[in-house]
């Protein structure tokens, strides 16, 4: 990771949009194009998928067999940074977003990894939908900056419920905004996942001191309902 990354980063539209963001993921060099012409949200690197990859350099937490053994999915890829950083290191992931972001995360995966296999796949996927394509249960669920619309909090926790079963491993990371959002994600959550670790951000790296962000480590809550919903527990 570069020496003079430090987060929070400003919002320097240059920065942010214009230039390619660039950093080590476990010694490969990943390069990430953003871009002006993209979604606000969804055509930049924030600031806690950083975190997460930081977070996921830990070799004693995660040897190499860890991505290279399991199946993962992210959700909302974005630009691609965390699962491109997964695929680089061999691991066999889905990078899922809605169709307009997908050109931009589909530049990005050929763009770092020259081997493109079936291991690294862009697919398309609205949370709340038919996730069958995915061949669910998937092993690892990996997300960064989803929580941040009261809007679709239900849709991402019946997809998180979808994709998984008790073996399944969560991670979701966060920026704190105090937002209702982060709310209602907490309070819907536990009612089909338990937390199994919440890391603080600032503790992964000296450089991350000022920044205010979470990674949860989740596991689903085993349920004699296999098939529930949202909606049937709301």
């Amino acid at each position: 990771m570069d020496d003079a990354l430090i987060l929070p980063r400003s919002w320097d539209y240059q920065l942010r949009f214009c230039e390619p963001f660039k950093m080590q993921f476990r010694k490969k060099a990943i390069t990430i194009k953003q871009s002006p012409q993209g979604s606000r949200v969804g055509a930049t690197v924030w600031d806690i998928c950083i975190a997460m990859c930081k977070f996921f350099e830990d070799d004693q937490k995660f040897p190499l067999e860890f991505f290279q053994k399991n199946r993962f999915i992210e959700l909302g890829s974005g630009v691609g940074l965390l699962g491109i950083a997964f695929a680089a290191v061999g691991a066999e992931i889905f990078l899922t977003e809605q169709p307009k972001m997908l050109p931009l995360l589909q530049d990005n995966l050929k763009l770092n990894i020259k081997a493109f296999t079936y291991r690294s796949k862009v697919q398309e996927f609205w949370w709340g939908t038919d996730p069958s394509s995915f061949r669910p249960p998937i092993d690892v669920i990996i997300a960064s900056d989803v929580v941040y619309e009261d809007d679709h909090i239900d849709e991402l926790i019946q997809s998180l419920n979808d994709l998984s079963n008790e073996k399944t491993i969560v991670y979701i990371g966060y920026q704190e905004r105090e937002m209702d959002a982060e709310g209602l994600f907490h309070q819907k959550i536990g009612q089909f996942f338990e937390t199994v670790e919440k890391t603080e951000c600032r503790t992964l790296d000296a450089r991350f001191a000022d920044f205010h962000g979470w990674i949860l480590q989740m596991k689903k809550i085993v349920s004699n309902d296999q098939h529930q919903t949202v909606e049937d527990v709301a």
